[in-house]
């Protein structure tokens, strides 16, 4: 829940779940996922599509294409993970630093997808027992 105000009055409203995304999007793999419900855009970046100002993007996801072993993408997306935008980077860091700066506090929430390669990189080094 987030809290709006409106006149005076502060009325709670409930975000649903963002559902994750599919395991591709525009023909890339997502390797990160995160959903920006209840946090504002900053002015970073101003993205246009079609002559008009894109203000907000529900969620966002790294991916990459197959053929481009170095490179990856922002994917800026609407609730059904259609690409609304998205942003060149040379590294899955650098698209998660550029994302930090248009919503900021998303570094918490960045998701791997099920079975995605990139989940292997959450668990961190193995101990020995």
């Amino acid at each position: 829940q987030r809290p709006v105000v409106d006149r005076g009055q502060v009325t709670l409203h409930v975000i649903p779940p963002m559902v994750p995304p599919p395991t591709m999007i525009d023909g890339a793999c997502v390797l990160w996922w995160a959903d920006t419900a209840g946090i504002a855009k900053t002015d970073a970046c101003t993205f246009r599509r079609d002559d008009q100002v894109q203000t907000s993007f529900p969620a966002i996801a790294i991916a990459r294409y197959e053929d481009e072993a170095s490179d990856c993408y922002l994917f800026l997306c609407d609730e059904e993970w259609e690409t609304q935008n998205d942003t060149d980077h040379r590294s899955v860091d650098e698209a998660r630093a550029f994302a930090e700066s248009l919503y900021p506090g998303i570094t918490n929430r960045w998701r791997a997808p099920a079975g995605s390669p990139s989940t292997a990189l959450d668990r961190g080094p193995r101990r020995s027992l």
